[in-house]
């Protein structure tokens, strides 16, 4: 299934760092997209040999560890105007 919104690359998602997002995923063998909420708390590179991938790495309320967003997985992403059990402070 394509993509229907541009690719996000490593630079533009530099930019969400620190924001609250909702983030839409897609893999090629599950039909049906996955959606997640939460702040962007950093990005992982890739590193020839050591990471091949660049993810983001978002903190969903009630979770204890962030969970890794593929950039290449993103179909959508956009800046959430409020992420139920975080504060905006």
């Amino acid at each position: 299934m394509p993509n229907p919104s541009p690719a996000l690359d490593a630079v533009t998602a530099v930019g969400y760092i620190g924001k609250p997002v909702h983030v839409e995923l897609e893999w090629n063998d599950d039909p049906e997209p996955f959606c997640r909420s939460g702040y962007v708390i950093g990005i992982v590179l890739p590193v020839k040999g050591v990471q091949e991938q660049a993810y983001l790495m978002v903190m969903s309320p009630g979770e204890d560890f962030p969970v890794e967003a593929y950039l290449e997985d993103i179909r959508s992403i956009r800046i959430a105007d409020q992420i139920e059990g975080f504060s905006h402070a």
